[in-house]
C-alpha cells in the first residue's frame, strides 16, 4: 500500500510539473508590423478559449530576434526567399514551413478627373518612393503627384511598404490618415492626389487598374480579384513555423484556420482564405508538426 501511495504521489507531482511547464511555455511571434493587429486579435481570441496559452508577440524585421527552437512563428506578407528560408531553418532547427493565414490587399485610388486608367506595380513603387513626382511621367497630365494613404496596419501604407516597397521608406511628402474615409475625401478633393485604402467601394474616387508589369493587363480592384489574388496588390499572408514544432504551435495554427479564426481575421480587415486554401493550409499545419 505504501508503494502504491508513493507512486500515486510521484504521479501527481509529475502531472503538476508537466502542467506548469506547459502553461509557462509561450509561443513567440515576430515579423512584419503590418500583420501585428491580425496576430494580436487571433492570440487574444485563442486565449479566451484557452486561458493558459501564452504568447510573446512583437514586431521585428530581423529573423535573429526569434528564439532558437521550434516554438516560434515568423510572419510575412511574401513567400520566403532562399536566404530567409535558410536563416529560419537554422533558428528553428528544422526546415521552415510557410502556412497561409489570410489574404490582404491595398487598393489604389485617384481623383475622378484624373485621366490615368491603369498603373503598373513598378510605377506605384516609383511614385511612393518619390522617384516619379509628376503625372506626365506615368502617362498623365503635367501636374505634381500628391501622395496620400491610410496609416492602417491592414491594407494601408505598412502593408504597401512590405509588399511593394520591400521595406524602403515611403516618400516623406505623403500625408497619412487614420481612417480610409479621410483618405478618400482627400483624394476626392485633390485633382492630383493618389491614395491607398483597404477596400474598394466608394464612388467619389476612381480606381485605376493595376498591372503586375509594363506588358501585363490591368486588373480591376474588385473584392473578387483581391480574394482570388488576381489583383497585383493582394497576397496571402503567412506564418512560418518549424517543420518540427510543438503541439501548442499546431493547435494555434489549427484554431487560426478554423471558421472562428477566419472570422476573426475578417473582422480585423483581412479577407479569409477560400475554403480550398484553408483545407490545404490546415493540411500543411498538420504535416509540419509531425
Amino acid at each position: 500500500m505504501r508503494a502504491k501511495g508513493l507512486i500515486a504521489v510521484i504521479l501527481v507531482l509529475f502531472i503538476a510539473k508537466w502542467q506548469a511547464s506547459a502553461q509557462s511555455e509561450a509561443v513567440i511571434i515576430r515579423g512584419t508590423a503590418s500583420m501585428l493587429h491580425l496576430c494580436q486579435e487571433l492570440t487574444n481570441l485563442y486565449q479566451t478559449e484557452l486561458p493558459q496559452a501564452k504568447f510573446g508577440v512583437n514586431v521585428s524585421d530581423s529573423i535573429a530576434t526569434l528564439p532558437e527552437g521550434g516554438g516560434s512563428i515568423w510572419q510575412t506578407v511574401r513567400p520566403l526567399d532562399k536566404a530567409q528560408r535558410e536563416q529560419l531553418g537554422r533558428r528553428f532547427g528544422s526546415a521552415a514551413q510557410e502556412i497561409p493565414i489570410a489574404i490582404e490587399g491595398a487598393v489604389v485610388i485617384v481623383n475622378r478627373n484624373n485621366p490615368i486608367t491603369d498603373l503598373s506595380v513598378a510605377q506605384l513603387r516609383g511614385i511612393y518612393l518619390g522617384k516619379l513626382t509628376n503625372w506626365k511621367m506615368v502617362g498623365g497630365k503635367d501636374a505634381p503627384i500628391v501622395l496620400y494613404s491610410t496609416e492602417a496596419t491592414v491594407g494601408g501604407s505598412l502593408y504597401f511598404t512590405d509588399l511593394v516597397l520591400h521595406g524602403e521608406d515611403i516618400d516623406t511628402t505623403m500625408r497619412g490618415f487614420v481612417s480610409p474615409k479621410e483618405t478618400v475625401r482627400a483624394v476626392e478633393l485633390d485633382p492630383n492626389g493618389i491614395g491607398l485604402i483597404p477596400l474598394p467601394g466608394d464612388k467619389d474616387v476612381k480606381y485605376p487598374r493595376i498591372r503586375r508589369s509594363a506588358d501585363s493587363p490591368g486588373i480591376d480592384a474588385s473584392i473578387e480579384n483581391i480574394r482570388t489574388l488576381r489583383y497585383p496588390l493582394s497576397s496571402q499572408v503567412y506564418w512560418v513555423v518549424a517543420g518540427q514544432h510543438p503541439e501548442i504551435v499546431t493547435n494555434f495554427l489549427r484554431f487560426s484556420l478554423s471558421p472562428k479564426g477566419q472570422l476573426a481575421a475578417e473582422a480585423t480587415g483581412y479577407y479569409p482564405l477560400n475554403p480550398v486554401e484553408r483545407i490545404e493550409a490546415a493540411s500543411l499545419a498538420r504535416s509540419a508538426g509531425r
